[in-house]
């Protein structure tokens, strides 16, 4: 891959925007403490289900350290997110002070030439909308007042302070394993039953939610574009990014679903089929390979392709309808960490020719009529798809750690080549890409298994997002690595993602950042080299040239 790379035009790196990507629940601090905001995550605190947050990597006190950093390594964007309960901590209403705060914050990163992504949703909303918000009928139009508002008034801010405005926006952290996390696996505070707790309702559940989380997007998309058109700022680049895994249906297929550009139901699927079809080409199979993982994805995708088919989402569809043939997207955004099924989910595959046979039972019903307008409230086209999840939700189905989740630059490549589409050729933004070591609190770190280091996962992982970018011409615009420093993740410390270590918080305050990643690797220096790399054409020559001389 290096030596095509560096026979390249590397002068095509320019413009590509280098940086880092965070979240606020995770990093920020000040929430869910007394007297401090509270997000739908505190109760599962307060009752052990989860370990508690404490004062996060304190970004909220420490951000001028968060801008050093990155100038620093010569970044370009930071992707960080608004918090919901911060900016809305009693009601829809916004906090005017919590507001100017995060205006502040993006002045200081405008003002030396680092362009803010905004995230309006990472994982997390205020506590007082309950536990099972997205369930709710009314959460895509309460989301979408919050995106309003919330945006609303730090452009406002931010125009008073003579800053530059927000113009990258995404609506929802990946709507996708929000969902799935919440009522399939069970890891994300819920009230409703999980799948992973014995209820196969959580299927259902998990999929209503997903339709209210992208008609929520839809409803923001539009509330965005007319709130700039208002106040007369530029026109935004307002994205949903999702966690692309091999399965079509469960990620990449709502990416294209908010671009299709087609004003009928039927004109929709075909679409989709034809995306699809390309999808697989490019991710599954990689040069003819037949792989067990590739059979397990390829069993999924005909299990799930009924019960996830575009017209089976009724909000969604109406939404989409209700816009013609006006797309809901300006890029395609999108996290790659391990995409492979069968290696992220364990004890799956006894089940799939059981869903399988009962998705070759619905492809024979309704090969023949129009899509099959389904809610998504329900768990599958029929009753044998119905009792594989009732047997999954009592098998021994389990994730794995994030430690241990696959490295495979080769995946960039493929993912980035998936999601194009030369008939619509928008930017495609890598959101998050990172790699995880383990260190418990009070413990030392822990090499992984396969041997594999934060600068070289940088290093690799990088050269292949040059190498869609410049050898295949794919318009890939932005690389933000997950993420800055070791923070909260999926309810405990454990894993370590950052490219600087966090000490154990002591006393309720957040400890020192280190100068080096957990493992003790100069992580910064590997996305620096790149960020260099990115603006001068001769050190991208330097940078692209294969170890082997």
């Amino acid at each position: 891959m290096r030596r095509a790379l560096s026979n390249s035009d590397l002068a095509t790196l320019s413009g590509v925007e280098v940086g880092v990507a965070t979240s606020s629940f995770q990093c920020e601090g000040a929430l869910d403490q007394p007297a401090s905001p509270q997000s739908n995550w505190s109760e599962w605190q307060r009752l052990g289900r989860v370990e508690p947050i404490g004062a996060a990597c304190d970004l909220w006190r420490r951000f001028p350290l968060v801008v050093e950093r990155l100038n620093a390594m010569g970044a370009s964007v930071f992707r960080l997110s608004f918090e919901w309960s911060r900016l809305c901590p009693d009601g829809p209403e916004i906090d005017a002070v919590a507001a100017r705060e995060y205006a502040s914050r993006l002045a200081s990163l405008s003002a030396v030439g680092i362009t803010p992504i905004v995230t309006l949703q990472h994982f997390t909303h205020p506590a007082w909308l309950g536990a099972d918000f997205w369930l709710d009928r009314g959460a895509p139009e309460a989301f979408a007042d919050y995106a309003r508002r919330a945006l609303a008034a730090v452009q406002s801010a931010l125009r008073a302070m003579g800053a530059a405005p927000v113009t990258r926006v995404i609506t929802i952290n990946e709507p996708n394993m929000l969902a799935l996390a919440t009522w399939g696996a069970g890891v994300f505070p819920h009230g409703a039953p999980s799948l992973l707790e014995g209820s196969a309702a959580g299927v259902g559940r998990s999929l209503l939610a997903l339709d209210h989380m992208l008609s929520a997007h839809v409803l923001a998309y539009d509330a965005l574009h007319a709130l700039h058109e208002t106040m007369a700022l530029p026109r935004p680049d307002v994205s949903i990014n999702v966690n692309l895994v091999d399965l079509y249906s469960l990620g990449a297929q709502w990416l294209d679903a908010l671009r299709t550009g087609q004003r009928s139901a039927r004109d929709r699927q075909r679409f989709i089929d034809a995306r699809r079809a390309r999808f697989e080409r490019c991710f599954i199979e990689p040069d003819g390979e037949r792989s067990p993982r590739a059979q397990v994805a390829r069993a999924l995708e005909i299990a799930l392709r009924g019960p996830l088919a575009l017209e089976a989402f009724d909000r969604l569809s109406r939404e989409l309808s209700r816009r013609g043939a006006a797309p809901a997207l300006d890029s395609r955004a999108f996290d790659l960490y391990d995409p492979w099924t069968r290696n992220q989910a364990r004890g799956i595959e006894p089940h799939l020719d059981q869903l399988a046979a009962g998705a070759l039972q619905w492809q024979r019903e309704h090969a023949a009529g129009a899509p099959h307008q389904r809610s998504p409230s329900s768990i599958g086209p029929k009753a044998s798809v119905a009792d594989a999840f009732e047997a999954l939700s009592r098998s021994t189905f389990a994730l794995a750690e994030p430690w241990e989740w696959r490295v495979e630059p080769e995946m960039m490549v493929r993912s980035i080549d998936a999601l194009h589409d030369p008939d619509d050729p928008i930017p495609i933004d890598v959101m998050e890409n990172g790699m995880s070591v383990r260190r418990d609190p009070g413990s030392s770190t822990r090499p992984r298994q396969d041997g594999a280091t934060r600068p070289a996962f940088i290093r690799e992982y990088t050269a292949a997002f040059a190498y869609s970018r410049c050898v295949l011409a794919r318009p890939a615009r932005t690389y933000a690595h997950w993420t800055l420093v070791d923070n909260y993740e999926l309810g405990r410390w454990a894993p370590r993602f950052g490219l600087f270590g966090l000490g154990d918080e002591e006393r309720g305050q957040a400890a020192q950042w280190s100068e080096k990643d957990a493992s003790g690797d100069e992580a910064a220096s590997a996305l620096r080299a790149f960020a260099e790399a990115c603006r001068d054409p001769e050190v991208a020559r330097r940078w692209a040239a294969p170890e082997d001389g």
